[in-house]
């Protein structure tokens, strides 16, 4: 998971770099980026399938975005949007002996993403739609490294105030509905390997056009 988004990032600031070097000259800035600071409520309210559980709850989140404007209203892009979680005072048995542990959780949606925006000014209002690759990974220094994988899609919309030409700050909503599984039971004890990696988020963006 972690090699996943050192490419994607690696991905994201070469192709920033490239196009910040092609011509400034035109009128319609057809390239845009944004990062966006957050939080993601989850709806999955038993992460491990077991009797006890935790719920996943709200969590400090992060996206990163490329977008391709074809004209004023149409544009499509890629997002990468995710949070992380540590679950502490979890028990395990390990050697025969309980034993108090933390375990740490990261959750990613890989979007393709469709936008409209409604109009241009002093305040864009937008619409998207996104179907997402979503993963995760639970990993612990006793347990080791366990994996889910899964789709959603997703619905949502905000609202950009440009600063200038090039620079605006965007608030935006999503809502994102799917299905995922661990690629085997976490613990012995779990009735199964589902996850429900649906997930309401709100974040902060600050985007750059270019050409």
């Amino acid at each position: 998971m972690k090699f996943l988004i050192a490419i994607l990032t690696i991905t994201f600031i070469f192709s920033l770099s490239t196009f910040c070097q092609e011509d400034q000259t035109a009128e319609f800035l057809k390239h845009e980026v944004s990062l966006g600071l957050g939080a993601a409520n989850s709806f999955e309210n038993s992460m491990f399938n077991l009797d006890e559980d935790t719920k996943t709850g709200t969590n400090f989140a992060l996206t990163l975005d490329y977008f391709y404007n074809f004209d004023e209203r149409y544009a499509i892009g890629i997002s990468i949007y995710g949070f992380s979680k540590t679950v502490n005072d979890f028990w395990i048995i390990t050697s025969g002996s309980p034993k108090k542990v933390s375990l740490d959780f990261l959750a990613l949606n890989l979007s393709a993403v469709g936008r409209y925006t409604f109009t241009r000014g002093t305040v864009e209002p937008y619409a998207i739609a996104q179907l997402s690759y979503s993963s995760g990974s639970l990993e612990n220094n006793d347990l080791g490294k366990l994996n889910l994988n899964g789709v959603s899609v997703g619905v949502g919309g905000g609202v950009g105030l440009p600063l200038s030409e090039s620079f605006a700050v965007t608030t935006e909503v999503i809502a994102s509905f799917g299905t995922a599984k661990w690629k085997e039971k976490p613990f012995l004890n779990s009735g199964n390997t589902d996850y429900n990696p649906s997930l309401v988020a709100g974040f902060v963006k600050i985007s750059y056009k270019f050409n």
